[in-house]
């Protein structure tokens, strides 16, 4: 059990973190620097943890 559960965390997390970096990529770095933007972010990695 106690390797079950965080494989199955990262599973979860590592295709979240590849979205989020895809979006950094893709991003100029002005919208990055936006306090909203990283609100934004902070909220939806919020909800993809709690969507767990």
């Amino acid at each position: 059990m106690d390797r079950v559960l965080p494989s199955f965390i990262i599973s979860r997390i590592l295709p979240t973190l590849n979205f989020l970096y895809l979006i950094f990529q893709l991003l100029p770095p002005i919208v990055v620097k936006n306090p909203f933007f990283i609100f934004f972010l902070y909220q939806t990695l919020l909800l993809s943890f709690l969507s767990l």
